[in-house]
C-alpha cells in the first residue's frame, strides 16, 4: 500500500475544521475504547482478575477504530497506508505505556476508582495524540 496524501489541499495544525473533526472523532474514540475497557475491566475481574489485565486487549481493540476514523475524517490530507498504521501503533505504544503509569497513579495512588482514573488519562493522552497524529503519525505538517 503506497504511503501517499489522500488529498491535494493540506490544512495547518490549528485549522478549526480540523480541531472540529478531531474533537468530535475523539469523543467516539474515546467512548468506544472506554465501553470497551469497562466491559473487559468486568469481565476480567469475573474471572478472578484485575482491571490492568483489560488495558493491553482494549488497546489494541481502540487503536484500530482510532487509527482508521482519525485516518478517514482527521487527517485525509495526510499521509495514509500501511507506513501511517505502523507509526500510529508506535505513538499509541507510547500511549499505552502512559497509560499504564498513569493509571495506577490514579488509583492507587489518589485513590480513584479503576473507571474515573481512566477518564483522566484518556483526556490526557487524547491532547497529546492531537499533535502526535500532525506531525508523526499522518504527517501532514511535512507537505509542501
Amino acid at each position: 500500500m503506497q504511503d501517499a496524501p489522500l488529498s491535494e489541499t493540506p490544512s495547518t495544525l490549528a485549522d478549526p475544521t480540523r480541531v472540529r473533526r478531531y474533537l468530535f472523532v475523539g469523543l467516539w474514540n474515546t467512548g468506544f475504547g472506554y465501553g470497551i475497557f469497562v466491559a473487559l475491566m468486568a469481565l476480567a475481574e469475573a474471572l478472578g482478575g484485575t482491571y490492568l489485565m483489560a488495558v493491553l486487549p482494549a488497546h489494541v481493540i481502540g487503536t484500530t477504530m482510532s487509527w482508521w476514523t482519525q485516518r478517514r475524517f482527521v487527517y485525509p490530507d495526510g499521509r495514509g497506508g500501511f507506513a501511517s498504521f505502523v507509526r500510529f501503533n508506535i505513538a499509541y505504544l507510547g500511549a499505552l505505556g502512559l497509560q499504564f503509569v498513569l493509571l495506577p497513579l490514579g488509583v492507587e495512588g489518589i485513590g480513584l476508582p479503576p473507571w474515573l482514573a481512566e477518564v483522566g488519562v484518556l483526556g490526557t493522552i487524547a491532547v497529546l495524540n492531537y499533535f502526535v497524529g500532525y506531525f508523526f503519525t499522518f504527517r501532514v505538517a511535512s507537505k509542501a
